[in-house]
């Protein structure tokens, strides 16, 4: 998990095509692993060590920076991991 956390750190600094700043909210990023994705992986059955860090961090840059909602995050989370895309 720790691998995780600090690639999700470094890889923060992209959202779509323009390089944005690599400010991650590690509290946010804390909290969306450990509360939100691990629960949903284990109702999946799967290891974090399946999720892609790069494309997770992609996804964290865009609730740190309001793009979309918590709310929005969770039922986009979950669509991912549901197609294998995350």
């Amino acid at each position: 998990m720790a691998q995780l956390v600090a690639r999700c750190t470094v890889n923060a600094k992209v959202v779509g095509s323009s390089p944005t700043p690599s400010v991650v909210n590690h509290s946010l990023l804390a909290r969306w692993i450990c509360d939100v994705l691990l629960g949903e992986l284990k109702h999946r059955k799967r290891s974090i060590s399946t999720v892609d860090p790069e494309g997770f961090a992609l996804f964290i840059a865009l609730v740190e920076r309001g793009i979309i909602t918590d709310y929005e995050g969770k039922k986009l989370l979950r669509q991912l991991l549901d197609q294998n895309i995350l």
